[in-house]
């Protein structure tokens, strides 16, 4: 017997009909409040607005031109253009254009602008969101920009104190949260699936820290805790280190690292007058190459320069890599302040974790 004809294969899906704004349908309207105006009526409330004027709040089912609402707009298919609401647009559909709102900007599909002074809410975004409070949306491609950013996925930039997100390009805040991200520059980054390694390290004038080095594949955090041996035969200080770097060269023979680091170093001197508190800073950019020796072991090494910034009279960077003076300020007492600058170069070299 004949095999069977095969089934025909199915036929493909329409294409999604384009957008429309309505523009060629659209009509002057203005409400008190909806259903008082332009929307008392069912014809009314189903029209496009090319302009629309609402004392407290208004709605319709679209605009395709400018509206201005005292406390509130609202649309429940799309809108096309300018909002401006004195506390709340909602939109149940795509925008096109900008959200202006002093309260509350809501929006389904945002291409163009939320600007609020407290929340935007959209599924998507090609554009931009700015708030004084809170930005949400599915995925972005743009910038979000607020004290509290939170997103699925960026092809962009969120800029705040606290952004969120499960994968983004940029995030650039006090504290950045992700999955996966490029580049996270902030004081506390969290990568979940970033790499995190721990450094042992000393420097050419003694200072031994451990560090904790956290962030994404490219660009990472260092924290760091250590002793520097006493100048001028003084106590060993604690020295506290934060800092930022981006991995230049990743490969499986050797990594580089350049770093920039701000270590801060206190010391208290007693008399009998007073007790004076005396800082030094040093500021330091260093290239860092790592060699594996094992799976689980890399030696890391690399030359470093640093200015030093101190208000110490016993301060001033040991002998062979003395530096250059830059100037010096300080008065030849035991507790007035002044100041004193180098440039010095030196070299770290250490094991990493």
């Amino acid at each position: 017997a004949p095999a069977p004809a095969p089934a025909p294969a199915p036929a493909p899906a329409p294409a999604p009909a384009p957008f429309s704004c309505g523009l060629g349908t659209a009509v002057l309207g203005a409400d008190f409040v909806p259903g008082v105006g332009s929307s008392t009526t069912v014809k009314g409330r189903s029209a496009v607005r090319l302009a629309s004027f609402n004392l407290v709040g208004g709605m319709s089912r679209g605009l395709a031109g400018v509206e201005v609402g005292g406390a509130f707009n609202v649309h429940t298919e799309f809108m096309c253009g300018a909002q401006l609401a004195g506390a709340v647009n909602v939109v149940l559909g795509p925008v096109r254009g900008a959200q202006l709102a002093g309260g509350v900007n809501i929006g389904a599909d945002v291409r163009g602008a939320q600007v609020s002074g407290g929340v935007n809410v959209a599924r998507d975004v090609r554009g931009t969101q700015l708030t004084g409070g809170f930005n949400f949306a599915r995925d972005v491609l743009g910038v979000q920009l607020a004290p509290l950013n939170l997103a699925r996925d960026v092809a962009g930039v969120q800029v705040g104190g606290l952004n969120i997100g499960r994968r983004a390009d940029v995030q650039i805040g006090v504290v950045n949260v992700a999955d996966e991200v490029d580049a996270p520059i902030g004081l506390l980054n969290f990568v979940a699936r970033g790499r995190t390694h721990f450094d042992l390290f000393v420097n050419e004038s003694g200072l031994s820290q451990l560090a904790v080095v956290h962030g994404s594949r490219r660009v990472h955090n260092i924290y760091g805790i250590g002793v520097q041996p006493g100048w001028s035969g003084d106590k060993p200080r604690l020295a506290g280190s934060l800092g930022i770097g981006v991995r230049g060269i990743d490969s499986s023979s050797f990594t580089l690292d350049v770093d920039a680091i701000f270590t801060s170093l206190t010391r208290f001197r007693a008399t009998a007058e007073k007790t004076t508190e005396f800082f030094t800073f040093q500021n330091e950019l260093r290239a860092l190459f790592g060699v594996p020796l094992s799976s689980h072991v890399t030696l890391v090494f690399g030359p470093a320069v640093r200015v030093l910034l101190t208000s110490d009279p016993d301060t001033s960077p040991p002998p062979p890599f003395g530096g250059v003076k830059l100037h010096d300020e300080r008065p030849n007492t035991t507790y007035a302040h002044g100041t004193a600058t180098w440039l010095t170069a030196g070299a770290v070299v250490g094991l990493r974790f």
